[in-house]
């Protein structure tokens, strides 16, 4: 049975591979099923609702529209570049946003470390330490070993320089007792 739905998945792709001339559309559009049916199987749980023959019914008629709405997304956006717009601009476009901003003027700092998750008040010294330096924070990542703050390109250094003191990480380590 797994074959046979890793046939069917790669045959589809290779369909639209075919139809839009590209090896990534396809992708975009194939994510597009198993979203909806998270989103129906979501809703069936919040409502209380039960997996029968009409949900079923439900399901396929949403994963077809879900499926046919990525499919018009793509070739609209695939239009609008023909005509010579970015990427950007084509994608905002296709789904109705007013548009992309970007900076190139930014840069990140990050602190690192496998200790992170036991040691409490790192992002709290780390955000306190570029608040009393006045450098904004535009955005901030993290994961379990990671925080990165972007910042603007002028204040990096002056952000890395106060990070390094508030961490005292120019100290001398300590040998390890033995």
């Amino acid at each position: 049975m797994l074959v046979t739905f890793a046939l069917a998945l790669l045959i589809v792709y290779l369909a639209l591979a075919a139809q839009f001339e590209s090896f990534l559309h396809p992708l975009v559009i194939m994510l597009t099923v198993p979203l909806g049916v998270l989103g129906a199987l979501l809703g069936l749980w919040i409502t209380g609702g039960t997996i029968n023959l009409f949900s079923q019914i439900g399901i396929v008629m949403l994963v077809g529209l879900a499926a046919k709405n990525g499919i018009l997304i793509v070739e609209f956006a695939n239009q609008l570049r023909d005509q010579g717009r970015s990427i950007t601009e084509a994608c905002s476009a296709s789904i109705g946003a007013g548009g992309v901003l970007t900076n190139a003027s930014i840069g990140r700092v990050s602190v690192v470390g496998a200790g992170m998750a036991s040691n409490p008040g790192v992002a709290a010294t780390m955000f306190e330490t570029l608040s009393a330096e006045g450098i904004n924070i535009e955005m901030i990542s993290t994961s379990a070993i990671r925080i990165s703050c972007v910042v603007a390109e002028a204040d990096v250094d002056r952000a890395t320089v106060a990070l390094h003191d508030a961490f005292e990480l120019e100290k001398e380590s300590r040998s390890p007792a033995v």
